[in-house]
């Protein structure tokens, strides 16, 4: 498991103040960063 750290509390703040489906796309990047390290791997592509 890996930890996200950020630079200071008004950079995590300005963060949450994401539009709703960036945020969501946000959460769901850091969830998989936290499981699998910073290497996230190639973008998928649907067609």
């Amino acid at each position: 498991m890996y930890t996200i750290e950020y630079y200071s509390e008004d950079v995590q703040d300005e963060i949450l103040t994401l539009p709703d489906g960036l945020l969501a796309r946000y959460f769901n990047l850091t969830d998989h960063m936290v499981i699998y390290g910073a290497n996230l791997g190639e973008p998928q592509h649907y067609q």
